[in-house]
């Protein structure tokens, strides 16, 4: 029986927690046709080759994007690493917005940038991120992509 992608991603959710190296509330995991996709930020190299190791011991992951990044973390930088690894998740699992928004997070303020199809994906893009609990402010650098007008 073939694990739906959501099963896999609660598995790997899972895995992450069980791994006593890193913190998983960090990590933001994405599963699309058994690929999984790591985002985040971690406070050592090592930290984010256990993440990728975990993720790899799951049934029915296929491959292993690790986009992980590396920041040596001291106690507030750990609660933005957390804050962005939230911000990560609940943009990826929007349906609207592109996988591929970069997000940053200094203090609490949470940077969107990327490139979006329309002003309605970055203003929802926007809308998301202030629905997450601790941060406190949201810069919208994101760009609508021009498209020629048809006509």
């Amino acid at each position: 029986m073939k694990l739906t992608d959501e099963q896999v991603e609660a598995a790997v959710r899972e895995e992450l927690f069980w791994d006593g190296r890193l913190e998983p509330r960090e990590v933001a995991v994405r599963v699309h046709d058994g690929v999984v996709t790591l985002r985040g930020t971690v406070g050592s190299p090592a930290q984010k080759q256990a993440a990728a190791e975990a993720a790899k011991r799951v049934k029915g992951v296929a491959r292993v994007d690790d986009e992980l990044q590396v920041q040596p973390m001291g106690m507030h930088a750990r609660r933005d690493a957390e804050l962005r690894a939230e911000v990560i998740d609940v943009l990826t699992h929007n349906a609207l917005l592109p996988e591929t928004l970069d997000v940053r997070v200094s203090n609490g303020v949470v940077t969107l940038r990327g490139t979006v199809l329309d002003s309605l994906a970055r203003d929802e893009a926007q809308a998301a991120v202030r629905g997450v609990h601790g941060v406190k402010d949201v810069w919208n650098e994101l760009s609508v992509e021009e498209r020629p007008i048809v006509g």
